[in-house]
């Protein structure tokens, strides 16, 4: 890690969390894996200080813990995902624009708080929902539950690893430190919860009452029972994030470079594997041509035979998008997100994009789609740029325009990828020469 990632490091430590969790992160950070003992003596901070604030790195997945061989346990910094904070608005808008105000609120207070049950975030966002809301109007747990599940059959929210259970037993001592565990049957499973109720609004009062709640409280303290999902913790999916993040770039990467329909080809072909197939798999799951021509978006036009030729003409590109497994079936075909050494060298993990430098370049803006769905939900119209001569000059690539010929002003990739989904029509058939070569009939369907 370089001088400038440390410090960017333990300003993000300390704006977040303040100078104890600073001075604790910093240092485990410089020096590596550290006992808990050699961190308080090193820091000359008081034990029960460095017991909260490697509480609250732990809580907030910034530091693990491994026990070694004669029993010590040893607590490191994750630097990288220390860094990953400053994606956090990112991901939260990312919630927004897939799933509205409920589920910007929901992966806003799993990042907040690290890890929360499903319970209690359910009704934390309900409350917050209210509170927005027009008088006399709340929102129901249920509205909120249902986001929360369609977060996770999406897998941008994903459980926690917990202790076993079985190992307090009188006969075996227990470890110095448990071991987390989680099966990755359950990782995805969201337990049967009877979410009744609606949010509720702060009163304006609610300081001066403090001693009738706290009397409240109280007398409610014996009759109160754990809630059902008790020991069930859920957390943020950032894989997932960066994994639709990098899905965007491939999808703008392959309109810009051939057209729209290719591009949509693509798209359907990464939703159909975006829960499937790993973050950092060098390739989703292979998949038919009959499956990929079943599931195309209903209305667009394209027949079978029109779908193989462009599937075909995708997997002979240079750039290698789009590979061919076997010929069973139709031909079996992959989409290759990227990771170093495999496939396209434009697209790596973590949703990056990297380019061979061109200081000249401007940005250009992407345009957020309104009720966009989980399947994509940035739009990019070519006719305002093109912005696949910059891929094109940028890669040393040569191909046909993206967009209106008459600007040929260079664009370069902006920081969020637009995922195209323009409406049949409206863009070049820049892929029409080749297809005619490959013995596409005159009159093809529009793209």
């Amino acid at each position: 890690m370089t001088q400038a990632e440390l410090k960017l490091c333990s300003l993000l430590l300390r704006e977040y969390f303040g100078d104890i969790v600073e001075a604790i992160g910093t240092f485990l950070i410089r020096s590596g894996p550290q006992p808990l003992r050699l961190i308080a003596a090193d820091t000359g901070l008081l034990l029960d200080q460095v017991k909260k604030a490697l509480c609250v790195l732990i809580q907030h997945n910034l530091v693990g813990y491994q026990v070694q061989k004669r029993g010590l346990v040893e607590y490191e910094a994750r630097c990288r995902r220390v860094l990953r904070i400053l994606r956090y608005p990112r991901y939260i808008y990312t919630a927004k624009s897939l799933y509205g105000d409920t589920g910007e609120l929901l992966v806003e207070e799993l990042l907040l708080n690290g890890h929360m049950s499903m319970s209690a975030l359910v009704r934390k966002v309900a409350d917050r929902l209210t509170e927005t809301m027009e008088d006399g109007k709340t929102m129901d747990y249920s509205e909120v539950a249902n986001t929360f599940v369609c977060l996770v059959d999406t897998h941008f929210v994903q459980r926690c690893p917990l202790v076993p259970e079985g190992l307090d037993t009188p006969e075996v001592p227990p470890p110095p430190a448990p071991t987390l565990v989680l099966n990755e049957k359950d990782m995805y499973t969201v337990p049967r919860l009877n979410l009744v109720g609606k949010g509720k609004r702060r009163r304006s009062c609610e300081e001066e009452d403090g001693e009738h709640q706290a009397k409240k409280q109280k007398q409610d303290g014996g009759s109160t029972e754990p809630p059902p999902d008790d020991g069930i913790y859920w957390q943020v999916n950032i894989d997932r994030f960066h994994q639709h993040f990098r899905d965007q770039a491939i999808v703008s990467a392959v309109a810009n470079r051939m057209d729209q329909t290719s591009s949509e080809i693509v798209r359907t072909m990464l939703r159909m594997s975006e829960v499937t197939t790993s973050s950092y798999a060098p390739y989703t799951q292979p998949l038919s041509s009959n499956e990929i021509f079943r599931s195309l978006p209903a209305g667009y036009n394209i027949g079978k035979q029109v779908l193989d030729q462009y599937l075909t003409l995708l997997a002979d590109d240079p750039l290698e998008f789009v590979g061919k497994a076997r010929d069973s079936g139709g031909g079996m075909f992959t989409v290759s997100p990227g990771i170093p050494g495999h496939g396209h060298p434009g697209v790596h993990r973590g949703g990056e994009v990297r380019l061979p430098l061109c200081p000249d370049l401007p940005v250009a803006p992407a345009q957020e789609v309104p009720g966009a769905e989980a399947s994509g939900g940035f739009c990019h119209d070519p006719g305002e740029g093109s912005q696949g001569h910059a891929l094109q000059n940028a890669l040393g690539e040569p191909g046909g325009p993206a967009g209106d010929s008459q600007n040929s002003r260079p664009r370069s990739l902006p920081h969020l990828l637009p995922v195209h989904r323009e409406r049949a029509g409206r863009s070049t058939h820049a892929a029409a020469p080749l297809l005619q070569e490959r013995g596409q009939p005159h009159g093809a369907p529009p793209v």
